[in-house]
Order: C-alpha cells, then sequence, then structure tokens
C-alpha cells in the first residue's frame, strides 16, 4: 500500500489542530517523546502542553518534515517553559489524536 504524502497544514491549521487535540486530549508522548521526558531536564510535560496551548510559541516551519509512510508531517514549535529555557517540540497528527515524537531543551543542550 503507498501512502500519499499529505499536505502540509499552515500555521493557523496546526495551531488549530493542537488546540483541539489538547481540548479533547487527544494526544500522547511516544515511546521516543517519553524517553526524551526522562532524560531531559526542566521540561515537564505539562511545560509542554503549556507551550503548546500558549500564544508565545512559534512555528519553524523550515524545520518541519516528512518521512515516507507517515501519516502526516513532523512539525516543529518552539517556546519557552517556566525557567525562561528555550524548547523545541516535534509533533505530528495520525487520523485520530496528535502525537508529541520529542522535546527537546534547546539551552541544555547547548551547555
Amino acid at each position: 500500500m503507498v501512502v500519499k504524502k499529505p499536505m502540509k497544514k499552515n500555521t493557523q491549521e496546526l495551531y488549530l489542530f493542537i488546540e483541539r487535540a489538547i481540548e479533547r486530549r487527544d494526544y500522547y508522548f511516544t515511546d521516543h517523546g517519553q524517553i526524551r521526558s526522562i532524560t531531559r531536564q526542566g521540561v515537564t510535560d505539562e511545560e509542554v502542553l503549556t507551550i503548546l496551548e500558549g500564544k508565545e510559541k512559534w512555528h519553524e516551519k523550515y524545520k518541519d518534515k516528512y518521512q515516507q509512510g507517515q501519516q502526516d508531517w513532523n512539525y516543529h514549535l518552539r517556546g519557552y517553559n517556566t525557567d525562561g529555557e528555550r524548547i523545541r517540540i516535534v509533533i505530528s497528527f495520525d487520523e485520530y489524536e496528535m502525537l508529541v515524537i520529542t522535546v527537546i531543551n534547546l539551552d541544555e543542550d547547548s551547555r
């Protein structure tokens, strides 16, 4: 079965999908996301959701990627945690939920 490359969501559409997923609690942290949550410092799952819900986030469109065979693009977003550290969150969507693929504390990684 060949999966056709999906249309990439623009920023407005992406934010609407994020808002709806969080509102309905239709999201989960992938295995990779959970492993990263154990290893990253200063970023809780609650902070990830706060960043995704907040108005201070921004969409790093140039980093978005499509991987062959996936249902949607991987979208990259940036924001700040409660300690003011720069956080990158990579998400995607399947037909039912938002997937939090990974979370990177950019300030931790640059130390």
